[in-house]
């Protein structure tokens, strides 16, 4: 699944409701946790979602078949 915010829109609180919408259907489904993958060049959207409380946790491997 991909969340994204429009350029234009960025900056203006979509992605908070967003993830917040998101977070509350995810707990009322049982889940408990949530994982975001964010390409390394991504700076801004790291920070974002640092703001939010999400937590960094370096090292995953792919492997496309």
């Amino acid at each position: 699944m991909a969340l994204v915010v429009a350029s234009k829109h960025k900056r203006s609180g979509i992605g908070r409701k967003l993830l917040t919408a998101l977070e509350i259907v995810a707990r009322d489904a049982g889940c408990t946790k949530l994982e975001v993958t964010s390409g390394a060049g991504r700076g801004d959207a790291h920070a974002f979602y640092e703001a939010l409380g999400y937590a960094e946790r370096p090292k995953r491997f792919v492997k496309t078949l």
